[in-house]
């Protein structure tokens, strides 16, 4: 990556409205881990599959994200796969089954610093999935404190806000 390209955290481009997380905890949803005011943490409910699809108000260039672990050690991702920009949300098969854009195999020691992703394939990403698919410790439950997005926004112009001249 170019060093006049400024990385920043893109959570404030996470738009709220068009993300959402599957078998999220009712206590625990994924705008506690999203929000950089929120505090808490995001557990999964009936296992320990999570899958969290975020929507950006603009395409980003991804470089990379970082998950804190939650209270429990045991409890933190392990597996995660990432999907750029899919245009129907995927179910846990899907997630399962399809290719992904690129698989991680955390180890406990990995988590809480910035995890790098094959920035080529990242380029103009719309929309990001995140399967979490286990845990460090194989548990029923599935935590994390916090999950940032780092890269850049792309510059784009709005067309709609373009008036003819002349």
């Amino acid at each position: 990556m170019s060093g006049c390209v400024k990385l920043v955290e893109l959570n404030p481009l996470v738009d709220k409205g068009k993300s959402e997380c599957l078998n999220e905890d009712d206590d625990h949803t994924w705008l506690n881990v999203i929000e950089e005011s929120a505090t808490g943490e995001l557990k999964s409910d009936c296992d320990e599959q999570l899958i969290l699809r975020v929507e950006f108000t603009q395409p980003v260039k991804l470089h990379s994200l970082v998950i804190d672990s939650g209270c429990d050690a045991e409890q933190a991702p392990k597996e995660i796969r990432l999907f750029a920009n899919e245009y129907s949300p995927l179910s846990f098969d899907d997630a399962e089954q399809r290719n992904s854009t690129q698989d991680f195999d955390l180890s406990f020691d990995e988590l809480s610093k910035p995890i790098e992703v094959r920035f080529v394939k990242f380029q103009k990403v719309n929309n990001l999935t995140v399967f979490f698919k286990n845990n460090q410790g194989d548990q029923d439950v599935t935590s994390m404190s916090k999950v940032k997005f780092i890269g850049s926004p792309i510059a784009t112009t709005n067309m709609n806000e373009l008036k003819k001249v002349g």
